[in-house]
């Protein structure tokens, strides 16, 4: 929030391998003052970061079933090289556009067919929010902009 308070909220199951039954999840709730539970990188830092996978401890078996990690951990260094988080909202969409999968997989060699659909920018400030499609970041004509 604008104050520096944030939360992650995760409905799972004990594992990935016995995750199908969404009647056995539970709820797990990561702020700033439990995010020690989610590993070192995390309690290191004064911002929280998620991407395309669970982040609760021991979900995974295999690292490589945390689709979207390398862009995680970019984020973590990204952030932590730029004023511990404090970033400026074009910095925000930068970040944003190296993450964009059309890019990122053409910049890091891999070969898989995913895309972007949607990235958002909230600005709890302003109560604001730039909500941009399908990876259109050079397009700014086509940014929802909207204010509460």
């Amino acid at each position: 929030d604008k104050n520096g308070d944030s939360a992650i909220v995760e409905f799972v199951n004990e594992s990935f391998n016995n995750d199908l039954d969404g009647s056995k999840r539970k709820i797990k709730i990561y702020t700033n003052e439990n995010k020690s539970e989610l590993g070192d990188l995390e309690s290191k830092h004064d911002f929280m970061c998620i991407s395309n996978f669970i982040l609760t401890k021991n979900y995974y078996q295999n690292e490589k079933d945390k689709k979207g990690l390398d862009r995680y951990l970019f984020m973590y260094k990204y952030l932590s090289e730029h004023n511990e988080g404090k970033i400026s909202k074009q910095e925000a969409i930068e970040l944003l556009k190296i993450l964009g999968r059309r890019d990122w997989n053409k910049k890091h060699n891999q070969n898989v067919n995913r895309i972007t659909p949607w990235s958002v920018l909230y600005d709890l400030s302003e109560k604001s929010m730039i909500w941009v499609p399908n990876e259109e970041f050079d397009k700014p004509e086509n940014f929802i902009n909207m204010k509460l």
